[in-house]
């Protein structure tokens, strides 16, 4: 399929398309009803292959995607994230970034805003900071990665965890003569205040017998919040709006409200209530519209109607989209040669730039309570909250592996998947939901994008087989491009304390959890020193990792295991490394491991579902007995010493302080 350049929304509708609008109105739709449709629904229609891929895989459809979490003692949380891209000129070119109004319009009691930056620009860091300040958010954090040479754009994506609770925000059902209004509160890029309006006005009228609900306008218009809200109380709506006719009418209700705005649903005859709170709030706000019985969606001008349609003629795209069930398209052929890479009698040079690469490609940080400026690195996976009542401590992680996109695209999207839930086990937190945030090349050209929805697959098995809740999940056209960027959030209980990475005590065993398999294709070592040189890619067991979960987060919990770190970019040399540096002062780690695969492979293969943990000597019966219950492999392979050195084999030998060095050099 080419998309040639649109003129019209209609022109993006295909022939199947057409002929389901016809079957689901009875009747032949107008040209107006017709552009309509086609621009409530296209972003669906821009990411055809896209969403067509999902709706073929197998529990594609049956993925029930909710950013609120239901907790057992009857309180939730809800997960927002969001991405957007800026130009070179800091100019917006896509924004689907409505993180913190989507918690606002909830009330909710705001813990951790948390984001992934591709820029060492300080105005764009400086503006996400002034956000989260401005909408007094506890928690701040994030990761700031340098991005390639060449890059002509930044990427931001954001996520944040809040809380509400129980049955403190129960709205009243719409119903006919519930009265919309539109409240407009302001870009929240431009005004960072606006989304802490928001939430202070929600926070005084929820629970209100009179509101019955609130909707954000996001970069569809209003046109698609209607609609979408609609659909998902099963009712109809009648919108009136002064000034609007058959040439204007798709455009005002693409255009308005988009950033700005948000819908409120209130019960006929309490207009002065909300006016009232919305003036305090100083918000402006305006009707527009009623809701109907009947399942009609109607759009008039002051004394004519423009168009009336169908609630059920809005899922057009179910029918006519290729939903033939999914075939799984053949693994690449597998390929190894070695003969061009000579093994090393020592590694210690090849590790340190590693790290060196490690430091300048990445920085996590968290803001420190009373020094706004400071940017604290740290080696440890993801940002914690404090404790939360009722709820315990909050975490958040980012996979830190999606640099496999280009090398075996649907293999990339399972093991950044399982990358990002892994982490937050290494925390001792029990995953509760992922967030999904993919940028795929648009339309122009077919051949653009197979790579797209080999990742789709990839990301959809990882999800089915570890049995995960997708919180919110958007995919982006922007030309050739290919990222996905994976978040998950979990939860520590109250009564247990976070778990770090750092090696903590001269003696204590070192060992890892899973089966060292070595693969070297695709990773940071082979990017750095062979990029042209092409041998196996890691493979992942998605059905072993809920089994590695379980022994990891139980031995957390039963005491047994003093630090864990998930094996990831640069491989367990690098991870181990990585655990002295932010290990105690003057610990170092001797290590012998045996295996039949080459050096390089036993120092730098990214093997997936591998994770490097730590444990007194009189734990290591315990720890052993609960990996043979869930048949995991667990290795000793050292002790922690307390000579400050590392060693591994008789292939690497450096100094601890040498490695702080190369990874705090600012």
């Amino acid at each position: 399929m080419t998309i040639k350049k649109q003129k019209t929304y209609a022109q993006l509708l295909q022939g199947t398309d057409r002929s389901a609008i016809n079957h689901l109105l009875s009747v032949k739709p107008t040209d107006l009803e017709l552009e309509f449709l086609a621009m409530v629904t296209v972003d669906k229609l821009k990411m055809r292959p896209y969403l067509e891929t999902i709706m073929r895989l197998d529990d594609g459809v049956r993925n029930h995607i909710s950013p609120v979490i239901q907790c057992d003692n009857g309180n939730s949380i809800l997960i927002s994230g969001g991405t957007k891209l800026l130009l070179q000129n800091n100019r917006v070119k896509l924004d689907v970034d409505f993180t913190l109004r989507e918690q606002a319009i909830f009330g909710n009691h705001l813990h951790m805003y948390y984001s992934d930056i591709s820029t060492a620009n300080n105005t764009v860091i400086n503006k996400f900071l002034k956000q989260g300040r401005a909408s007094k958010i506890k928690k701040l954090g994030g990761n700031i990665k340098v991005p390639d040479q060449g890059q002509e754009y930044t990427l931001i994506h954001t996520a944040a965890v809040g809380t509400n609770e129980k049955n403190s925000f129960v709205a009243t059902p719409p119903s006919a003569g519930t009265e919309i209004f539109c409240v407009t509160a302001g870009n929240s890029w431009k005004n960072p205040k606006s989304d802490f309006r928001i939430n202070s006005l929600i926070k005084t009228i929820k629970g209100k017998p009179w509101l019955s609900g609130v909707k954000i306008i996001d970069e569809k218009g209003l046109g698609t919040a209607l609609v979408t809200f609609a659909q998902t109380n099963n009712v109809g709506i009648s919108v009136k709006i002064t000034g609007i006719n058959a040439k204007n009418l798709v455009e005002k209700l693409r255009d308005w409200g988009a950033y700005e705005d948000i819908l409120v649903f209130i019960q006929a005859g309490c207009d002065k209530e909300i006016k009232k709170y919305v003036k305090e709030s100083g918000l402006k706000i305006r009707k527009i519209g009623v809701i109907q019985k009947d399942p009609i969606f109607s759009v008039s001008g002051q004394k004519k109607s423009f168009l009336s349609l169908s609630m059920p003629v809005f899922d057009y795209y179910k029918i006519s989209f290729d939903s033939v069930h999914h075939i799984q398209t053949p693994d690449q052929k597998k390929t190894t040669d070695f003969s061009e890479i000579k093994e090393k009698r020592f590694y210690s040079s090849p590790l340190k730039k590693l790290l060196s690469r490690f430091a300048e490609e990445r920085k996590s940080w968290e803001l420190i309570k009373g020094k706004p400026g400071k940017v604290t690195r740290s080696v440890d996976y993801g940002l914690v909250s404090s404790v939360v009542p009722n709820f315990g401590m909050m975490v958040f992680t980012a996979a830190d592996n999606d640099y496999f996109t280009s090398f075996e695209p649907r293999l990339s999207g399972k093991l950044t998947v399982a990358n990002a839930v892994r982490q937050i086990v290494c925390r001792g937190a029990k995953p509760v939901a992922i967030s999904i945030r993919n940028i795929f090349p648009d339309l122009k050209e077919e051949k653009d994008h197979g790579k797209g929805i080999e990742i789709l697959k990839g990301q959809e098995e990882a999800v089915r087989v570890l049995g995960l809740t997708i919180a919110n999940r958007h995919t982006l056209p922007f030309t050739d491009h290919c990222v996905q960027h994976i978040t998950s959030v979990g939860f520590i209980p109250e009564n247990q304390t976070p778990m770090t990475g750092g090696l903590k005590q001269e003696g204590d065993f070192i060992s890892i959890l899973g089966s060292h398999r070595g693969e070297l294709g695709g990773t940071k070592y082979m990017q750095n020193f062979y990029p042209d040189i092409r041998v196996n890619p890691p493979t992942v067991d998605l059905a072993m990792e809920p089994r590695i979960h379980q022994v990891l987060l139980k031995s957390i919990q039963e005491g047994f295991i003093q630090s864990a770190y998930n094996v990831s970019a640069g491989g367990l040399a690098v991870a181990i490394a990585l655990s002295l540096i932010s290990g105690e002062e003057g610990v170092g780690a001797r290590i012998h491991l045996s295996r039949k695969i080459r050096n390089d492979e036993l120092l730098f293969g990214e093997t997936q579902g591998l994770i490097l943990i730590s444990f007194r000597e009189n734990d290591f019966i315990k720890f052993e007995r609960i990996c043979m219950q869930k048949n995991i492999p667990a290795t000793t392979i050292g002790r922690v010493t307390g000579d400050g050195k590392f060693t591994f084999n008789n292939l690497i030998n450096v100094k601890v302080k040498d490695l702080k060095n190369l990874v705090n050099a600012e």
